[in-house]
């Protein structure tokens, strides 16, 4: 079942890096945040109530609607349907995604270690590859905070891919940041639609002191 949902979460990789539609990458992003809360549940099979209420607040409310929400609204506002200016092609971003997850895998291997899983090193790995890649390669600024949300997916599977042990103030740190990143990056998607009409990163270099 975790294998499932493990590949299921790599397969939205893949779409997320190819799709140039906003809303089509947002409801991957609220995919993802539904199976990292089902993998979680699967994986830590001896939890207490704080740290089970934790995972549920933090995957399904949090990445699974929360944030997928608040995406939703910025781009209705701001009347955003996809990216139009994509500096690398959908083939050729399946192509580097595809061996983002090939050379992750034979990572994984290659380390030779009993305490790291394989499964979940090699979507952590090509989720913080890949997150990094939605923000190279893209312009609009919504975008590059849906890569943020890829990578930080990316960080969560790490934890889990050296083992169980989730400590509680490490992952209320890594919600907590990712909450405020979000709702600044999301303020100033707004601010720049409103001041330059448009969302492209490359207009933050005309904002002056």
């Amino acid at each position: 079942m975790i294998s499932v949902m493990i590949l299921l979460f790599v397969i939205t990789l893949v779409y997320i890096a190819v799709s140039d539609r906003l809303v089509s990458m947002v409801r991957l992003l609220s995919l993802q945040g539904v199976l990292l809360f089902v993998v979680a549940i699967l994986e830590l099979h001896k939890v207490d109530a704080l740290n089970f209420g934790f995972i549920i607040a933090e995957t399904l409310l949090v990445k699974g609607v929360v944030l997928p929400y608040l995406l939703f609204r910025t781009i209705k506002k701001n009347k955003l349907e996809r990216e139009t200016n994509l500096t690398v092609s959908p083939i050729l971003s399946l192509i580097i995604v595809s061996g983002f997850v090939f050379g992750s895998f034979l990572m994984g291997f290659t380390l030779h270690d009993h305490h790291i899983k394989v499964g979940y090193f090699t979507a952590s790995v090509s989720a913080l590859l890949t997150g990094l890649f939605i923000v190279v390669a893209r312009q609009k600024i919504v975008t590059h905070v849906m890569g943020y949300l890829v990578l930080e997916n990316g960080i969560f599977l790490l934890s889990l891919a050296v083992g169980n042990e989730m400590p509680l103030a490490v992952n209320t740190a890594i919600l907590l940041d990712l909450l405020s990143s979000v709702l600044l990056l999301a303020f100033l998607v707004d601010a720049v639609g409103k001041t330059f009409k448009t969302t492209d990163v490359h207009e933050l270099n005309e904002l002056t002191d």
